[in-house]
């Protein structure tokens, strides 16, 4: 651990450290040996050291996932490495001690440098020093030239001398050609030749790099090594492309076993059989946690039968935690995908399968957090196979994709009392022709997103929608910009939802004509209204009934309500924050007005003093329900006026047809306060 750490001095200050890129540097430099007992990698061990070290707070973790070392601690370390370690900069000329076996270069000019002794003589050419300091250091283990910019097209023949390199990292740079003797370095065990993009070709003879653990590279350049296989030390092998001839068969992935991580599998067309596709033996890679099995787009013919038999071949580890199938020609799914042999499974994802006309059983896998299912024209039918009367279904999921589902019907519900009961995300995009989907069944405690498009077949037959308990539904995709004559909605209710929320809803539906009903419930973030969102109301011409329902911290309502027309019934209950109606009014179309529990409002209707006596004294219906004692109400001018659930009730001088008194409510003793009320009738609601 001294020695990873003392390592951590040959960076510059400020230098923001990947941990696999260090590890990797160590077991180079050869700091980490095998632990004798036990299997663990040279990695794993680096990892835990690192992870000490950074537990410890030697590294500091940044949010990008790369690390930083605090100055005062890379003092620490530079005492530690004892003169091992040196930096050279441009603006910090230093004689290089004849202890350094660690030499970084940060400097763009090499004159700042004072005293090279291996440099024979000065070079104008970054190649020539750096040939020159290759032909004399011998036992070079690491040389990292990454994102070196001084005209370097290629490397020095004199590094396939350096019978002892480990690390090689030639990433970023201008460099086109590898040395024809590349292969002899046999000890080789990291190449990063990652946005190398004049170099277009690789020296033959990779294959011969028998001690490469890693590779970094675009995966074209990765298809260009011959022989692959042979490889045997390989822990990580991106993408793999098939192709029909000696070396570039998919039999070459038989020996590289301790492959971990990720692998994608292109060009699957180019296999001929199951048994050339159970040569790969992809099931003994233990290590492996996603695979990529992909088919190309554009060929000539689809096999169906024969996809069918080589993804059967394909078997991989009862570990796997990632699946990904893209065009896949055949019409069913592996039986190791059926019968629930991948117990470990976080996401599977179905795509442009363009003949898969079913689903495997899926519900019971307990770990699977993301499921999608994009472009597959043949499936008519989510069905209950899905679920495999799993209870509940889909226990962990949290993200589900359904996308261009061109071909799907129905959507059926699982026979579970939880169906879904950790989503977030519900994605559904252009399922044209999906006429039953189980979203009334969904548990929505978790839900975050609902993004719904082009849902034709369903959403203008949809009269009812209520939005509940999504106070962070962000951004719903449901597009109503331009209404047709089929928009059947009436009924819009949003329970639980914030003043962002009701700008998102605003985008959301756009114009809706048919919509008769509104409800705002229990929306406890929602103060006020913007003016998009009164805008919106303008743009309800069927509106008939608003309501707004326990909403403690509503402060008033939508200044333009007298110019929605429409509107015939208005209901505000339990928003005692609101103290007073719109300043323009209520519509003067509106005839049935209910209020309870909002003492504020109640007050300022007395007639001919209460503030806003006028704004209400055209209304034929009100109704005022309220458990709280009302010491007097001297409404005028209505037709009905109801009192209901008051502890006492004084009216005079009310020019109602109509009064009606409460069960339970108490009037003043005069024996004259029916005369009083200038009414045809009294009803008593017991």
């Amino acid at each position: 651990m001294k020695q990873c750490f003392a390592y951590a001095s040959v960076f510059p200050k400020a230098y923001v450290f990947q941990k696999e890129r260090l590890v990797h540097m160590w077991i180079a430099q050869g700091f980490i040996q095998s632990k004798s007992q036990g299997r663990m990698r040279l990695e794993d061990i680096g990892s835990q050291i690192f992870d000490e070290l950074a537990d410890r707070y030697f590294f500091l973790g940044k949010q990008d996932g790369g690390y930083m070392m605090h100055d005062l601690i890379r003092e620490l370390a530079v005492c530690v490495s004892l003169e091992e370690c040196c930096v050279v900069k441009d603006d910090e000329p230093v004689e290089i001690p004849p202890t350094v076996r660690h030499l970084t270069f940060t400097a763009a000019k090499l004159d700042a440098v004072r005293e090279v002794h291996k440099f024979r003589k000065e070079h104008k050419e970054f190649y020539a020093v750096l040939e020159d300091i290759l032909e004399n250091i011998k036992s070079l283990r690491v040389l990292d030239l990454s994102y070196v910019q001084m005209g370097l097209k290629k490397l020095p023949d004199a590094i396939c001398d350096l019978s002892h390199l480990r690390y090689l990292d030639i990433s970023h740079t201008t460099i086109g050609q590898l040395p024809k003797s590349f292969s002899r370095l046999c000890h080789l065990q990291v190449l990063n030749v990652k946005g190398c993009f004049f170099l277009h070709k690789l020296t033959e003879g990779m294959d011969r790099l028998i001690s490469l653990r890693y590779f970094y590279a675009e995966p074209g350049k990765i298809s260009l090594i011959n022989g692959i296989g042979k490889l045997t030390n390989l822990q990580e092998l991106e993408e793999f492309r098939v192709v029909r001839k000696r070396g570039h068969q998919i039999s070459e992935l038989k020996q590289l076993r301790n492959l971990r991580r990720r692998l994608c599998i292109q060009n699957l067309e180019n296999v001929e059989s199951k048994e050339e596709a159970m040569e790969a033996q992809l099931k003994d890679k233990h290590l492996l946690n996603e695979v990529s099995n992909i088919w190309t787009e554009d060929r000539e013919g689809l096999r169906g039968d024969l996809d069918m038999d080589i993804l059967e071949g394909l078997e991989p580890p009862c570990g796997l935690k990632r699946l990904d199938i893209m065009f896949y020609g055949g019409l069913r799914c592996p039986t190791w995908l059926v019968t629930n042999h991948l117990v470990s499974l976080v996401s599977v994802t179905l795509s442009l399968c363009k003949r898969l006309d079913s689903l495997p059983p899926l519900g019971k896998l307990p770990f699977l957090t993301n499921l999608e299912f994009k472009v597959m024209p043949a499936l008519k039918l989510i069905g209950v196979e899905l679920y495999e009367n799993a209870d509940p279904v889909f226990p962990s999921l949290e993200f589900l994709k359904l996308e261009l589902l061109e071909g799907c019907e129905e959507w059926s519900e699982a026979h579970s009392r939880q169906f879904l009961p950790r989503l977030r995300e519900l994605h559904i995009y252009n399922c044209m022709k999906l006429r039953k989907a189980p979203l009334p069944y969904l548990t929505t405690s978790f839900l975050k997103v609902l993004r719904i498009t082009w849902w034709d077949s369903i959403l203008p037959k949809l009269r009812e929608l209520t939005i509940e308990g999504c106070p962070n539904l962000y951004e719903p995709g449901l597009q109503w910009d331009q209404p047709s004559d089929e928009q059947n909605l009436r009924s819009l209710s949003y329970f639980g939802t914030d003043g962002c929320t009701l700008y998102n809803m605003r985008l959301m539906f756009g114009r809706i004509h048919t919509l008769r009903l509104l409800r705002y419930c229990s929306c406890k973030h929602l103060a006020s209204f913007t003016v998009e969102q009164e805008e919106w109301l303008q743009q309800l011409p069927s509106l008939e009934e608003l309501q707004f329902a326990c909403s403690e911290e509503l402060l008033s309502l939508p200044a333009n309500l007298a110019n929605i027309s429409s509107i015939k019934k208005l209901e505000i209950s339990s928003c005692p924050k609101i103290k007073s109606l719109p300043e323009n009014g209520l519509p003067m179309l509106l005839k049935e007005l209910i209020i309870s529990k909002c003492p504020s409002l109640i007050e300022r209707w007395s007639k001919d003093e209460g503030a806003d006596w006028l704004k209400i004294s055209h209304i034929p219906y009100i109704r005022i329900d309220d458990h709280q004692r009302v010491a007097s109400h001297n409404i005028g001018g209505t037709m009905h006026i109801i009192f209901g659930y008051m502890t006492r009730v004084s009216c005079s001088g009310a020019a109602a047809d109509h009064v009606c008194i409460g069960a339970g409510a108490e009037h003043d003793d005069d024996d004259n306060w029916g005369n009083e009320l200038n009414c045809k009738k009294v009803f008593y609601v017991l």
